[in-house]
Formats: C-alpha cells, structure tokens, sequence
C-alpha cells in the first residue's frame, strides 16, 4: 500500500530547500526571476546577432515588433486576445526560430536527400530561400 506524501507538493519544497532550481543554475537568480514570454526580446536580438549580415524575414520581423516591448496591464482582461495574442506569438516564434537554429548549427557532414524543415525554417528566416 502506498503512503501519501504529506500536504499535497508541500515534500517536494522540503526536499528541495536552500537548493536553487534548474532554471536559477542556467540562468542566475535575476535571470530566473524573468518570466519566459518576457525574454522574447532577448531572442529576436539573439537571432540578429548570430548573422548581422543577413535581413530577418519580414513576417518574422513584423510579428516580433507586435508582441515586443509591451507590458501587460490588467485591464487587458477585458479583451484578453487583442493584448495577449501578438505577445504569445512572438515568444512562440521566436522561441522555435532560435531553437532551430540551435539544432541545425553548422553544416551537415554530408548533403541530405531531402532538406529538413528545420533547416527550411532557419533559411526562410533569415531569407536566404
């Protein structure tokens, strides 16, 4: 018979005390403090900054400087998918441009049969294709 833990996730705040998250080890203490839609902007500027040569997509661009550079307010409740969508969908974007980015850094070891979407992805934003 399995015994319960006491008060819910009250053991895992136990288990964990005076140990800093995964997030606080990657990122320090401030860093972890930021939530991870507001580091939006950090991400477009990463991704100018690993090609300044190269032009970002215009879509991208445009959908990075709707949902950049806003603050959230509460009475954005009232019409919540006007004032949260654009910030949303740039993190998002943003967010998997990078990633792919990551993922598909440097050049293959040999000429692929077919291109990889995410090697689509990273030529198209940077609008080499």
């Amino acid at each position: 018979m399995k015994t319960k833990k006491p008060g819910g996730g009250e053991w895992r705040k136990q288990k964990s005390k005076g140990r800093p998250s995964r997030t606080e080890q990657k990122l320090g203490k401030e860093g972890a403090k930021v939530e991870p839609w507001e580091r939006r902007e950090e991400e477009t500027g990463k991704l100018l900054a690993l090609a300044p040569h190269l032009k970002l997509n215009s879509y991208f661009s445009k959908i990075a400087a709707e949902g950049t550079g806003k603050s959230f307010d509460t009475s954005h409740n009232a019409n919540w998918l006007k004032h949260t969508r654009p910030i949303v969908e740039a993190f998002f974007h943003a967010r998997h441009m990078l990633v792919m980015v990551c993922k598909y850094a440097g050049e293959p070891s040999e000429p692929p049969q077919a291109l990889p979407s995410g090697w689509a992805t990273v030529l198209y934003l940077y609008d080499v294709r």
